[in-house]
């Protein structure tokens, strides 16, 4: 178990090598371990490695033949590689063997694959037997989630107002840190709405134990106030002495790569990424990409931009689907468009512009890539 730890954080951290390393270790001494095999098919599927994946999923079935976690497992594996039918396929077979299993939450993986496969009638009922069923801590986070949705739904005025709805919530329940974990993709969706202003005066107003001093000091990042934003992070250190201070540095950075790609300043971003690690997280790997799109390097941004799309579909555990913030994986596709368009690609720009626009069938959104995104397409298919 140890090992697979390790071999997870350091593939968080962008060591894969090292990552992958780990586990063979632990196999070699014992084949059969079961959490090896179930971490080794996670780090395989997040680095693009299907085949491995799901070679190292088929050993940990063997290991526990007619249980659901190998199932769930196999079905979160399946959903990465795009696999869509064969991802329900496995959820429904972990609901005959098991319907509550994790808390019902393959409801929920039921109804985020079926909004990928842009089926909202199905992706709604799965999502309802999840809300009516869960337990009721876990239905404290259902207007969470409903934001989730409503992103992919282009609703962005909804997504807002369901993530205020999440934080009131958790928060009047005492669940600090959960409702900060809603509170930071509000600011996150907002501050790309032209809304932080709005946002920072909401998540001033809450009373999380101090834990919204974290979305603060990023919203004041975004405004350009630095220094309301160190006494925020401040504030933030003295009521959490063991929170390490380096955590608190790698927050800062994020904050100030997010405003730097907001300003357009690609090289300033990258260079103040450079002081923290290479997490693979979807939005940290947005904004890495989004500053490389910048700068004109091309290679590093399709790359970043593929795996936000790939990591995006990562569902392996609960924590992992509270974090998920779909915006992300929408605009890369708007932005490979504009890579593929800039490199002379014609057919994949206007793949990537029409998978985009699908998010918005009607004319109203809020984004200015959407409109940007028409006309581009109008202008490639001339």
């Amino acid at each position: 178990m140890d090992r697979g730890i390790l071999a997870t954080g350091l593939s968080y951290l962008g060591k894969r090598e090292q990552a992958i390393e780990s586990l063979q270790q632990g196999l070699a001494l014992d084949p059969k371990n079961e959490d090896l095999l179930n971490f080794q098919s996670y780090t395989l599927a997040k680095w693009g490695d299907f085949n491995g994946a799901l070679a190292a999923n088929d050993a940990y079935m063997a290991v526990r033949p007619g249980d659901p976690n190998p199932l769930d497992s196999r079905g979160d594996v399946l959903f990465m590689a795009g696999r869509d039918d064969e991802a329900v396929a496995a959820y429904r077979k972990v609901l005959e063997l098991k319907p509550d299993f994790s808390d019902y939450g393959e409801y929920l993986k039921l109804a985020i694959v079926y909004t990928d496969q842009k089926k909202p009638d199905m992706a709604n009922a799965a999502f309802q037997q999840f809300a009516q069923r869960a337990s009721p801590l876990s239905r404290l986070y259902v207007p969470g989630f409903e934001a989730q949705f409503k992103q992919t739904r282009g609703d962005f005025e909804g997504a807002l107002a369901s993530y205020r709805e999440a934080v009131l919530q958790l928060g009047h329940a005492k669940q600090s840190e959960a409702a900060e974990t809603f509170l930071r993709p509000f600011a996150g969706l907002s501050v790309m709405l032209g809304k932080g202003s709005s946002a920072l005066s909401f998540a001033q107003q809450q009373k999380l134990d101090d834990e919204q001093l974290q979305t603060v000091a990023f919203l004041e990042t975004q405004a350009g106030n630095s220094s309301a934003a160190q006494l925020s992070w401040q504030r933030f250190a003295a009521s959490h002495p063991s929170v390490a201070p380096r955590a608190i540095e790698v927050d800062q950075a994020y904050a100030d790569v997010s405003a730097a790609v907001e300003r357009g300043n690609g090289q300033a971003a990258l260079s103040r990424a450079a002081s923290i690690p290479d997490f693979q997280d979807p939005h940290w790997l947005f904004l890495k990409a989004r500053s490389h799109l910048l700068i004109n390097d091309y290679s590093e941004a399709e790359a970043e931009f593929r795996a936000v799309l790939r990591l995006d579909h990562d569902m392996e555990n609960y924590n992992v689907l509270v974090g998920r913030f779909p915006v992300a994986g929408m605009l890369s596709h708007y932005y490979l468009g504009q890579l593929y368009e800039r490199t002379g690609k014609r057919d994949p720009a206007i793949n990537e512009y029409q998978e985009f626009l699908s998010y918005f069938p009607t004319s109203q959104a809020p984004l200015s890539q959407v409109g940007d995104a028409r006309t581009a397409l109008k202008r490639l298919m001339q």
